[in-house]
């Protein structure tokens, strides 16, 4: 299967649970029992982050946390 852009819509409210950090924004994967952090950009300006999968299956838009 060729490689496909998996693109999610973001909300202001995921910018600001990110600390308007855009790299704090990960799309995973849920491949083999287990989630798969992809490689994510995300652009708060265009509302959207968008990851390149070589398989389909369940997606999810996740949040980094800050350290401790």
């Amino acid at each position: 299967m060729k490689p496909i852009t998996i693109t999610v819509s973001l909300s202001s409210a995921d910018a600001v649970q990110a600390g308007s950090e855009e790299t704090n924004i990960v799309i995973q994967h849920y491949h083999d029992n287990a989630w798969t952090p992809l490689d994510t950009t995300a652009d708060f300006g265009a509302s959207t982050a968008r990851a390149r999968v070589d398989s389909l299956s369940k997606f999810a838009l996740t949040i980094k946390d800050e350290p401790p």
